[in-house]
This record gives structure tokens, C-alpha cells and sequence, in this order.
């Protein structure tokens, strides 16, 4: 699900800017990569499981993150991966920690 939001955001971003490249296949890709990165910092098998990095107060900070991220405006290619990057993390993460409130556990608010 985060390929799919991410590569569609991806290139809604670019036909705003009158852009079309192949820059969101990649967006997608990593958030397939990246989507599982809350189950990987707080498995499924552990009591920690849905825990700080799988609350409200994560979603939040990760918002913040990702807002500051995007208004951001780097001026050298390094710093455009690194802008790249932190989007697509804070992104998959995201999308992760929404279908998991959809859920009947849900989140817990920290």
C-alpha cells in the first residue's frame, strides 16, 4: 500500500511542477521496501510490539519530520537524496502506522 500512495504522490508532486520522469517508480519502490519498517523496529513476536514506535505520538512526530522535509529545499544532489530518503521513510512509515490504526487493536496514543 505505501508503493502505491507514495509513487501516485510522487507524481502528482511532478505534474505540478510540469515534470514527468521515472523518479516515482523508485518513490514506490522504497516505500515497498520501507513499508515494513515499523514490524522491523517492533515485531509482531515481541510484547513491544505496538508500542512508542507504533502510537499516535510516532505518527506525529513523523508528520512534523516529513513536513519540515518537504519544505525543504536542497541546493546540491547530496542533499536531494537525503531529502528524497527522509521523505520516502517518513512516508512508508506513515501510511504503515495508518493502516495498522485501522485496525481493531488500533494505536495507543504514545
Amino acid at each position: 500500500m505505501a508503493a502505491v500512495v507514495l509513487g501516485a504522490a510522487h507524481m502528482v508532486e511532478q505534474a505540478r511542477e510540469g515534470q514527468f520522469t521515472t523518479a516515482p517508480l523508485a518513490t514506490a519502490f522504497g516505500g515497498f521496501l520501507l513499508g515494513t519498517l515499523p514490524d522491523l523496529l517492533e515485531p509482531a513476536t515481541t510484547p513491544s510490539h505496538r508500542a512508542t514506535l507504533h502510537s499516535v505520538g510516532a505518527l506525529a512526530v513523523l508528520g512534523l519530520a516529513g513536513w519540515k522535509l518537504y519544505q525543504w529545499e536542497p541546493e546540491d544532489a547530496t542533499d536531494q537524496i537525503i531529502r528524497w530518503i527522509g521523505l520516502v521513510t517518513a512516508g512508508a512509515y506513515a501510511v504503515h502506522l495508518f493502516m495498522d490504526s485501522q485496525t481493531p487493536r488500533g494505536l495507543p496514543i504514545l
